[in-house]
């Protein structure tokens, strides 16, 4: 039986529909259409509705959840006609929601929509005791009514009527990156092409520049596409985060903000899903990756500087990724040397890597032009660095599991302790003590960084460790800190004196 006594032109559809493919049914004198047939209730079974106790129990199955998407947009057309409504709010504005008392159906119902580019949430509305799919975004209110629509003369008017009120230009979500995603991927692009700030601002305004790029305003998808194109024009050509870039400008890809998460502890069984090529894949409507983070985003958000190791993640291969690159690229014979990777974009990162390890003071700097000069005469003594270099590829190559080492080798995780974020601490209070004034120059990224240095260096004892993991050892932590203390100090612009923090703290 089906009834429904304000959008008659429905029932009248379905009946159409059943006489054209079983010769039965009728419509009786109260408007409700009534089919006595065997055949007609296995098919609706088929399509997860139950003969009995349906409101509670309607589901929709894998096949119809794999079907193409305009079989997709005639069956949510369908759910919609009989058990959706278009709701207006004033002064303008509204949504287009669903209802049922099945969770499972609200679930599969938004996953269903997002086959479409229709974005919506789910909640659970205690005054009607029923779950609710909301779409309420302005672009995914258009879609749905480009894709999927109403057969239902008065949802279909008041579908026009919401639409109609819409003013001024959409900035969703659908169109938008969020700032902490747009901002050191914005950078990596313009670091990766060597394009300084001062250039951009002829494409751009200065504050929407340094918004952008400091996040402290999400970018439109219209925008990124524009900045992705300059540096393109200025440069003329590609880099990873480049490719990232114009790829997220063109995707249909949206983010959501995680409201929550668990941690399950105990043994579960777990699956490893390897997908060819891209390594990714689409659960529940979400984009993932089995081992945590997609690869070339992570290159983009780390400024191509590989985050420290935990059991989840390894040392990425030759993707500038590491600190010990640099540490690698050159082989040093009894008379000169040889660069190993002959790629400008690997020098480009040697020489922001040794700005970035060392404060290059003018003693400094005077210090290692003599000894370059030196390696190249021939005078400096470098008996160890081939073995040193040999020591620094194996264990990059155990850590990256390459095949040619993977079942010699096994991979170590480094083991980060509380004594390494003690150290961090210690030294985070000796700057903020040293720092005058209330306004810093520099975020609690670098923390991470000098965490990350730390890592990198110990690897340096992958052999001496008996353990399956790596522990950061003290020298490495020194280094660490060094590094945080110094670099702290350059980007405060030389508002205190790094050699006083580092006295305080036992390391000058």
């Amino acid at each position: 039986k089906i009834y429904c006594p304000s959008d008659p032109e429905i029932v009248e559809r379905c009946l159409i529909i059943i006489r054209d493919l079983f010769r039965v049914g009728y419509i009786d004198k109260n408007g409700m259409l009534i089919v006595n047939n065997a055949v007609l209730v296995g098919v609706i079974e088929k399509f997860g509705i139950p003969a009995k106790n349906k409101a509670a129990t309607v589901d929709i199955p894998p096949e119809i959840l794999r079907m193409p998407k305009r079989h997709i947009s005639e069956y949510l057309r369908g759910l919609f006609d009989t058990d959706g409504t278009v709701g207006i709010k004033k002064p303008y504005g509204g949504c287009i929601s669903f209802s049922t008392i099945s969770p499972e159906l609200a679930r599969k119902v938004q996953l269903l929509l997002l086959r479409l580019g229709i974005t919506s949430r789910v909640y659970f509305s205690k005054k009607n005791k029923s779950y609710c799919v909301e779409i309420a975004d302005r672009t995914s209110v258009q879609k749905f009514a480009e894709n999927i629509g109403f057969y239902s003369k008065r949802k279909k008017a008041k579908l026009v009527r919401l639409i109609s009120r819409y003013r001024g230009n959409a900035r969703t979500k659908t169109f938008v990156v969020p700032a902490n995603i747009a901002s050191p991927l914005l950078v990596a692009v313009r670091e990766s092409k060597g394009i300084s700030a001062s250039v951009m601002h002829r494409f751009f305004s200065k504050s929407s520049r340094y918004s952008w790029e400091h996040g402290l305003a999400s970018i439109t998808k219209k925008n990124l596409r524009k900045y992705t194109q300059v540096a393109e024009k200025l440069s003329g050509e590609d880099s990873t985060p480049l490719t990232i870039a114009r790829g997220l400008a063109n995707s249909p890809l949206l983010f959501e903000r995680i409201v929550n998460k668990r941690i399950l502890r105990g043994k579960f069984v777990v699956y490893d899903i390897l997908v060819p090529k891209n390594h990714n894949f689409i659960a529940n409507g979400f984009l993932v990756h089995n081992s945590g983070m997609v690869e070339p985003l992570k290159i983009a958000m780390e400024h191509g500087i590989i985050k420290w190791e935990t059991a989840r993640q390894t040392i990425g291969p030759y993707r500038f990724t590491s600190f010990l690159s640099v540490n690698y690229n050159t082989r040093v014979f009894e008379r000169g040397y040889e660069v190993t990777i002959k790629d400008p974009n690997f020098s480009a990162i040697e020489e922001r890597m040794l700005c970035r390890l060392h404060r290059l003071t003018k003693e400094r700097y005077r210090e290692i032009a003599e000894k370059q000069m030196e390696l190249v005469l021939g005078k400096l003594k470098m008996e160890k660095a081939s073995e040193i270099r040999d020591h620094l590829t194996l264990v990059h190559a155990i850590e990256t599991e390459h095949p040619l080492v993977k079942d010699r080798f096994k991979y170590k995780p480094v083991l980060l302790t509380e004594r390494v974020f003690e150290e961090i601490t210690r030294a985070r209070e000796a700057i903020l003590d040293t720092i005058a004034q209330e306004r810093l120059d520099f975020s609690p990224r670098l923390e991470r960084r000098a965490i990350q240095l730390m890592c990198a260096m110990s690897l340096m004892s992958y052999f001496k460790e008996q353990d399956e993991r790596i522990r950061v050892d003290s020298e490495a932590m020194k280094l660490g800190v060094r590094f945080y203390v110094e670099e702290a100090a350059v980007r405060s612009k030389e508002k205190f004196n790094p050699e006083d923090v580092l006295t305080k703290l036992g390391l000058s």
